[in-house]
């Protein structure tokens, strides 16, 4: 996967960072799966026109 920024490093996505931070951040706010998906949908079409 590419990626870049706080959960990537040279265009590959650090997957257990990244789940590690929304573990964490649903620990505090809780989110309804459904908001989750829209969000991972939305980063992949990102990634993919970039």
């Amino acid at each position: 996967m590419h990626g870049a920024g706080q959960f990537g490093v040279e265009g590959v996505s650090d997957l257990e960072r990244a789940s590690a931070f929304v573990a964490g951040y649903r620990s505090v706010h809780p989110l309804e799966p459904d908001v989750l998906v829209d969000a991972v949908r939305r980063l992949w079409w990102k990634w993919m026109t970039y």
